[in-house]
């Protein structure tokens, strides 16, 4: 297997159980193999339950923190765009390969940007769409057939 870093994303809103975002990870593990390595957001939710995961596996982990928006005078919702992009591309220096776990209540707006930012950087997803918790392994064509699937826009 080729060596990939796993990008961990999802709502923050909507109770995501840890145990669900655990299985899940471990689910497409089984198909992957190990990560080299864990990049999350350092939100509550998924991103700390991916963390956990993660740290638990002995596995790094690079946390790219929601609230440095706040301290650089970005708006909220601007940054959460941005940092959409600085996850997709932290994951992808040193031309390593990059894979996504998406955890989608098919209604985030944040989310469903995350999705888009994949697709445009051909990154290879899976979407675990809540309830259910029924792992989608997506291409990217398939990725594009996303439900809310929305142009990413200019890259900041």
């Amino acid at each position: 297997m080729t060596a990939y870093r796993l990008l961990v994303a999802g709502s923050r809103k909507g109770g995501i159980p840890d145990e669900i975002v655990h299985a899940s990870l471990d689910v497409l593990v089984g198909r992957w193999g190990l990560p080299s390595g864990v990049i999350e957001g350092g939100a509550v939710g998924v991103d700390q339950a991916g963390k956990d995961w993660a740290i638990a596996r002995g596995l790094p982990v690079a946390e790219i923190p929601y609230g440095r928006g706040k301290r650089d005078g970005v708006s909220p919702s601007l940054w959460g765009k941005r940092r959409n992009w600085v996850m997709a591309l932290a994951g992808q220096r040193n031309e390593r390969e990059l894979r996504a776990a998406v955890f989608w209540d098919g209604m985030s707006g944040g989310t469903a940007h995350m999705l888009a930012v994949l697709y445009t950087r051909r990154v290879p997803a899976a979407v675990v769409l809540l309830p259910g918790a029924e792992v989608l392994d997506l291409g990217l064509e398939e990725l594009a057939l996303v439900p809310k699937f929305e142009p990413a826009g200019v890259m900041p």
